[in-house]
């Protein structure tokens, strides 16, 4: 099947947007912004698609990324992808960027852990095998996360899937983890393709992965400062 996609994530610190056409990348722009995703993410989707020579009417699919991470930054992609959909009646798939990263790995053998930055020193982190969710979202800290997952490996390699992952590499440095950095809005597409195939529009009210926390983890936020 042929189609003009354009996938949106901002689901931590970067924005990321990117438009495919006949399964050839077109355009991958990423953009470091904490703070103004609001201001940002209209420019940057223009950008998006002048560099790939088309208009929004000429999108087929729209495939958002849903969290976990900044709640606020993913309810602004969600809220612009919505609006296009609604403007030029362009379909709308909307999955985590988790999912997206086990869903490129599905044909190993091996354990996959998801890793998303979050807020006071945690991350969103989720276990895979085959491309399919061994356990719930979690949201800890790296050594919380670490000692987790080595319970589910029993020893054995498994691929620690996310991006900028030197940053955390020494946390891992004595586990079994092999890290594989990935790409953030091109990985939805796959899967996003597929959702599309399956009928799984994302519905009307549909709203970003929400991780609720903990009394302990809000008691630690409090006296990091950070919330």
């Amino acid at each position: 099947m042929s189609m003009n996609i354009l996938a949106i994530d901002s689901s931590f610190s970067y924005l990321s947007v990117c438009v495919q056409s006949h399964k050839k990348m077109l355009s991958n722009i990423k953009e470091e912004i904490p703070y103004d995703t609001d201001k940002r993410i209209i420019p940057v989707i223009h950008h998006s698609l002048e560099n790939a020579s088309l208009a929004i009417h000429d999108i087929s699919l729209i495939v958002c990324g849903m969290g976990p991470g900044s709640f606020t930054g993913t309810r602004i992609a969600l809220v612009v992808a919505k609006g296009f959909t609604a403007a030029q009646n362009i379909p709308i798939v909307g999955l985590s960027l988790c999912d997206a990263w086990a869903y490129e790995e599905r044909t190993t053998h091996k354990i996959c852990l998801t890793l998303i930055p979050g807020p006071a020193q945690r991350f969103f982190a989720r276990l895979y095998q085959h491309g399919d969710p061994m356990c719930d979202f979690w949201e800890e800290s790296l050594q919380e996360i670490k000692e987790k997952t080595n319970k589910y490996a029993f020893q054995k390699n498994y691929l620690l899937l996310g991006v900028d992952l030197i940053n955390y590499a020494s946390a891992f440095s004595n586990s079994h983890a092999i890290l594989s950095e990935k790409t953030l809005a091109a990985s939805l597409i796959p899967k996003g393709i597929k959702l599309f195939q399956q009928g799984s529009l994302l519905p009307d009210d549909a709203s970003p992965i929400y991780i609720k926390h903990t009394s302990t983890y809000r008691k630690s936020c409090d006296k990091s400062k950070k919330f």
